[in-house]
């Protein structure tokens, strides 16, 4: 039983996950402007070389492969690209990928659900059945069978509930896939030059909403450039657009293949 919690526990400790998304260390591919202001950096996103694990369709498999991904200015985590807003107008790129995650999402609600209802029951089971025990004034010893036998009963319930919590989770395939949708822009399933539109087109509202409430310039710059630095010089645009000294993440999923990465037309000028 202890070992069904720990898996129960375990459903709620992962939901989420992205370890099989890593930002690359490498010279972003839509940076920040070096002169935002405080209000725009709040919510401004920086498109940069992202590095993603992709399950084959027949092999199952899984393999990197390069391509893109959003972040928050100076932040290493990949921004959740369905949960971006679509300024009032459809989103073929981000309604795709909604519809990608649906599935792995209802059945990580499902999942998260069952296991949290399971370990409160068999806690709460737990409980009630070793409270049945108690010790006369006279040092003898009385069972309160019916508590006992409802706190054997709440707590094999749990017990039942929590299993089928670990049976409906995602599957690590699923999760994978749901990742790679959910995180990375890659070439096999988007446009590079639609997804540096939607990249800008997002930015652009950011700017505008500042601009309304009279916290940046007509331009868009700040009254004073310089005043409001961006929290990691990486983002912003350099001379240097050669990629940095290999500090790639490691993949230590058995599944892998050790092929090399996929290559993704992502280099280039916008």
């Amino acid at each position: 039983m202890l070992k069904t919690a720990a898996a129960i526990a375990g459903i709620l400790l992962t939901a989420g996950c992205a370890r099989t998304v890593h930002r690359l260390p490498r010279a972003p591919i839509l940076p920040a402007r070096s002169t935002l202001t405080a209000c725009e950096q709040k919510n401004w996103i920086v498109l940069a070389p992202t590095r993603a694990s992709v399950v084959h369709e027949k092999t199952g498999r899984t393999r990197l492969q390069d391509g893109a991904g959003v972040y928050a200015i100076g932040s290493d985590t990949p921004l959740d690209i369905t949960d971006l807003p679509k300024h009032n107008e459809p989103s073929p790129i981000i309604e795709r990928k909604q519809e990608e995650v649906a599935s792995h999402d209802t059945r990580g609600h499902v999942a998260m659900g069952l296991g949290g209802v399971g370990l409160i029951a068999m806690g709460m089971g737990a409980y009630y059945f070793l409270d049945a025990f108690e010790t006369a004034p006279g040092g003898e010893q009385v069972t309160n069978e019916a508590q006992r036998n409802f706190g054997a009963l709440l707590g094999a319930g749990g017990f039942l509930v929590g299993i089928s919590g670990v049976i409906v989770q995602p599957s690590h395939t699923d999760r994978t896939e749901a990742n790679r949708s959910r995180f990375a822009f890659l070439t096999s399933d988007d446009d590079p030059d639609k997804v540096v539109a939607l990249v800008k087109k997002h930015n652009s509202s950011v700017r505008d909403a500042c601009e309304a409430r009279g916290q940046t310039t007509s331009k868009g710059h700040s009254k004073q450039d310089g005043e409001f630095p961006s929290a990691d010089s990486a983002d912003l645009p350099s001379q240097n657009t050669k990629s940095a000294p290999s500090r790639e993440p490691s993949t230590t999923n058995e599944d892998e293949d050790e092929a090399a990465p996929e290559a993704d037309s992502w280099e280039r000028d916008y």
